[in-house]
């Protein structure tokens, strides 16, 4: 796994088998907005590491989960304004609406929202 991710200097890890791990398949607040393909893929990905032995459970997420997307579009919106300033000042006119939307703050997010 490190190899894949080009993580550096693991190379002393311990060697662990495979089957002692678990692996944890975790469908997310939005799964139901999610194209039938990443589903499918999702699930051969499930079935054949269970065929190969590996330990494969299901795993809910507590309900506290079912705010994170909107949690997170609330830090992006708010986020855009530092992020697309430099643009917006430049080149404003040039910037699609989402992004001068972002820098206008139009969706009067607060700080206590952020």
């Amino acid at each position: 796994m490190a190899q894949a991710f080009r993580l550096r200097g693991l190379a002393s890890t311990p060697d662990i088998s495979p089957r002692v791990l678990k692996i944890g398949i975790c469908r997310s607040p939005t799964w139901d907005r999610t194209e039938e393909s990443s589903r499918a893929a999702l699930a051969l990905a499930s079935e054949r590491l269970a065929a190969a032995d590996m330990r494969v459970v299901s795993y809910d997420l507590p309900p506290l989960f079912d705010q994170l997307p909107a949690a997170q579009d609330t830090i992006m919106q708010a986020e855009g304004l530092a992020h697309f300033l430099g643009e917006y000042v430049e080149h404003g006119h040039l910037l699609h609406q989402d992004f001068r939307d972002r820098v206008d703050n139009a969706r009067n997010i607060s700080a206590a929202d952020y």
